[in-house]
C-alpha cells in the first residue's frame, strides 16, 4: 500500500494525542494509498505542533558543558543549516509573506516560536508574530482559520511564563485584525482567544493591556450591535469573562495597597469589566474593612447604572450579618441616594451599629422624609441611639420637630440626651426654639431653688441661643451676664453687645420672655 510520505519528523514537543491520531490515520488509509496532498490536508486539519510531514526540522541543543548563554544561542543558530532556514527569515516585518511560502511558515510557526523562547530572542518572536498577521485579511478563509487556531494551540501548550510573554506579543496584532474580520465563525474564535489573553494578563497583573483588550472587545460588540449584525449576539459569550478567586484577591489587594499606581490600574481594569465586576465590587463593599477600597468599589459600581444600585439596595435589607449591613450603609450613598425604603428598615434594625450607621447615612443624604422615623427613634430609644437620633434631627433641621424635641427635653432624665436636644434646637434655629432654650437657663428646683438643669446642659442651651439669628434670642441671653457659669457669662456678654435697646424693642414690638 502506498503511504505517500518521503519523511516523517517528530519534535521533542510531540504529544501522545498527536501520535495516536497519526497511528489511527495510518490504519485508515484507503487501499489505493495516500499522496502528499492527503498528508498536507491532514496536517492542516489536525494542526500538529510536534509532527511534520516531508520536512526537516533541526533540533536546537544546548552544549552539555558549562557554556555562556551567548555561546548556547550561537550554537542553537548554527544547528539550523542555511539551506533549511525558512525564507521568511530574510523578510522585514513590512513585507507580506507570499502565499506559496505562508503555508510552510504557518506549519513551522509553533516550533519556531518555542525555539525562539528557548534562546531568549524576544525581538525575533515579535517579528514572527507581525509576519503572521501581515496581510491577514487578504488571505483565504481556511488560512485565516488556521492562523487563529495556531495561535490558540501555541498559547495553550506554552508554560505559564511563556504564555504571558506570547500574550503580550500577540495582543495588539490580534486586536487589529479582529476589527477587520468579517467571517462569523472566525470573529467568535478571535473573541474567545482575546478573552483568554485578557485572563492571562490579569493573572500576571498586566492590568492596562488587559483593560485595553476588553474595551476593544466591547467596542466591536457595540459596532456590530448598532448595525444589527448577527455576529453581535455570538460575541456575548466571549464578553462573559470570569475571574478566578486568586485573581479577585489580587485586585482587592491592589485596591487596598495604598499605592496610587496599583490602585489606579486595578480600578481601570474593574471599570472595563463592567457588569462582570458587579459581584466582586459588591463583595468588596460588604466584606472589606478598608474604607478606601470600599469607596473605590462603590464609585465603580455607581457607573454601572440603576440595576447595580438596586442590587446593592436589596442586599441592604436582606443581608444576614449586621457587619455587612453596616458596611453597606457606610458607602451606599456613593452609589445612590434613593434610599427611603431601605432607611426605614435600617432605622428599625435591632443591631446598635446598623442603626448608628443609618443615622449617619440619613445625615449625609439629608432626606427630610426620615424625620418621622427619627422622631419615633428619639422618643422610644434609650442611651446612645436616642442621642444619635436627636443629633440627626439637628442636622436635618426640620421645623416640625421643635415640639417633639421640647417635650423630650422636658421629660428625659438622661443628661446626654438633654444636651443633644438643646444642640438640635440651636441647629434648627427657628424663633419657636427660643422659649424652650430660655426655660432651660431659667428653671430652678422648687425645693432648692438651684438651676434644674446641669451646667453642661445650661451652657449648651446658651450656646444654642447664641446661634439663633433673632433679636429676641440676643435679648434673652443678655439677662445672664452675671450667671454662675463662666461659659454662660461669656456668651451673654457677647450677646449683650448686639442686643437691641429698650426703645428699639418697643418700636419693633418685641417682647422679652421672662
Amino acid at each position: 500500500m502506498k503511504i505517500g510520505l518521503s519523511s516523517l519528523t517528530f519534535s521533542e514537543d510531540v504529544t501522545v494525542e498527536e501520535v495516536e491520531t497519526l497511528i489511527d490515520a495510518f490504519g485508515n488509509i484507503l487501499p489505493d494509498g495516500a499522496d502528499a496532498e492527503f498528508w498536507k490536508k491532514f496536517a492542516r486539519d489536525q494542526a500538529f505542533s510536534g509532527i511534520f510531514f516531508d520536512k526537516q526540522i533541526y533540533e536546537i541543543r544546548a552544549a552539555q558543558t558549562q557554556v555562556s548563554i551567548e555561546k548556547t544561542t550561537a550554537l542553537a543558530e548554527d544547528t539550523i543549516p542555511v539551506e533549511d532556514k525558512s525564507p521568511v527569515d530574510e523578510l522585514s516585518t513590512e513585507e507580506r509573506i507570499p502565499e506559496e511560502d505562508f503555508e510552510n511558515f504557518l506549519s513551522e510557526f509553533q516550533t519556531r516560536i518555542r525555539q525562539l523562547f528557548g534562546s531568549g530572542a524576544a525581538e525575533k518572536i515579535k517579528q514572527f508574530v507581525s509576519l503572521l498577521f501581515l496581510g491577514y485579511q487578504d488571505r483565504a478563509l481556511p488560512i485565516r482559520e488556521r492562523v487563529i487556531h495556531t495561535c490558540r494551540s501555541l498559547l495553550e501548550s506554552l508554560s505559564p511564563a511563556f504564555q504571558h510573554d506570547f500574550t503580550k506579543f500577540l495582543a495588539d496584532p490580534l486586536v487589529l485584525v479582529f476589527f477587520k474580520e468579517t467571517e462569523s465563525k472566525i470573529i467568535v474564535e478571535m473573541a474567545a482567544l482575546l478573552n483568554r489573553l485578557f485572563v492571562n494578563l490579569v493573572e500576571f497583573v498586566e492590568y492596562p493591556l488587559a483593560a485595553r483588550i476588553l474595551l476593544q472587545l466591547k467596542r466591536r460588540y457595540q459596532e456590530l450591535k448598532t448595525v444589527g449584525d448577527s455576529h453581535a449576539q455570538k460575541l456575548t459569550k466571549s464578553l462573559g469573562i470570569r475571574l478566578n478567586p486568586i485573581t479577585q484577591n489580587l485586585l482587592v489587594a491592589d485596591l487596598k495597597s495604598g499605592d496610587a499606581f496599583r490602585q489606579r490600574n486595578a480600578s481601570q481594569l474593574l471599570e472595563s469589566l463592567g457588569q462582570v465586576a458587579t459581584p466582586l465590587l459588591i463583595d468588596i463593599i460588604k466584606q472589606e474593612d478598608d474604607y478606601r477600597a470600599r469607596q473605590t468599589a462603590a464609585t465603580l459600581l455607581a457607573k454601572q447604572g440603576p440595576k447595580a444600585a438596586e442590587r446593592l439596595k436589596r442586599l441592604l435589607v436582606l443581608e444576614i450579618t449586621a457587619e455587612e449591613r453596616t458596611r453597606i450603609l457606610q458607602i451606599i450613598d456613593t452609589v445612590t441616594s434613593d434610599l427611603t425604603t431601605e432607611l426605614f428598615h435600617a432605622l428599625e434594625d435591632e443591631n446598635h451599629q446598623v442603626r448608628m450607621a443609618a443615622f449617619r447615612l440619613t445625615e449625609r443624604i439629608n432626606d427630610k422624609r426620615m424625620v418621622g422615623p427619627l422622631i419615633e427613634n428619639a422618643r422610644t430609644l434609650k442611651g446612645q441611639l436616642a442621642v444619635a437620633a436627636v443629633n440627626t434631627l439637628g442636622k436635618l433641621k426640620p421645623p416640625d420637630a421643635v415640639e417633639e424635641l421640647t417635650s423630650l427635653l422636658n421629660s428625659t432624665k438622661e443628661e446626654e440626651l438633654r444636651t443633644a436636644c438643646c444642640r438640635a434646637l440651636g441647629q434648627i434655629a427657628k424663633p419657636d426654639c427660643i422659649e424652650p432654650l430660655t426655660n432651660v437657663l431659667n428653671q430652678k428646683s422648687f425645693i432648692t431653688r438651684r438651676p434644674r438643669y446641669s451646667n453642661q446642659v445650661r451652657a449648651t442651651a446658651a450656646f444654642a441661643l447664641g446661634h439663633i439669628a433673632h433679636p429676641q434670642a440676643r435679648q434673652t441671653l443678655a439677662q445672664f451676664v452675671n450667671d454662675q457659669d463662666q461659659r454662660i457669662r461669656a456668651i451673654a456678654h457677647s450677646a449683650a453687645k448686639t442686643a437691641p435697646s429698650a426703645n428699639s424693642r418697643k418700636r419693633v414690638g418685641i417682647s422679652v420672655i421672662q
